[in-house]
């Protein structure tokens, strides 16, 4: 079973201006709270097979976790599979995606998130989600938004 969670967030700031962060992978440490870095690990720096490393302060990314772009709309957004290498992301998420996306909005734009991801460890890891993951997801995807919005509007100052 998949969980899926949203955030969105208005921008002042013209949709080209907010695309124009958003495609550079290594601008994820400005909006992504708890990111002390991103490395690129690919030659490719946007597109599809695009990837980056990041690193958070501590939990479960603290040793670092890859993020590869499968999807790539240009001037709109893009998805990236988290994962370790060639497996998946750390436990106790079995699958995880995040889409990044821009649209316009009036003079301005909104900015769209969403975390998809499954749980290992069946009823316990549906426990998990349900207890702590789901909501944490949540607030986070919500914070990304919020946090891309507020950088174009600055960067477009």
């Amino acid at each position: 079973m998949q969980t899926r969670v949203t955030g969105s967030a208005r921008s002042s700031a013209p949709v080209e201006n907010a695309w124009s962060l958003l495609r550079d992978l290594r601008n994820a440490v400005h909006w992504v709270p708890g990111l002390e870095r991103v490395e690129l690990t690919s030659e490719a720096r946007e597109g599809v097979g695009a990837s980056r490393r990041v690193f958070t302060k501590r939990g479960p990314g603290s040793g670092g976790m890859d993020e590869t772009v499968v999807e790539w709309t240009e001037g709109q957004g893009f998805a990236i599979r988290l994962h370790r290498g060639d497996g998946g992301p750390p436990a106790p998420m079995r699958e995880g995606r995040f889409v990044y996306a821009v649209f316009p909005d009036g003079e301005g734009s909104r900015i769209d998130t969403e975390m998809a991801y499954s749980m290992q460890w069946g009823a316990l890891g549906r426990a998990l989600d349900a207890l702590v993951v789901r909501r944490v997801s949540r607030s986070m995807a919500q914070q990304v938004a919020e946090n891309v919005a507020r950088r174009a509007e600055a960067a477009s100052r």
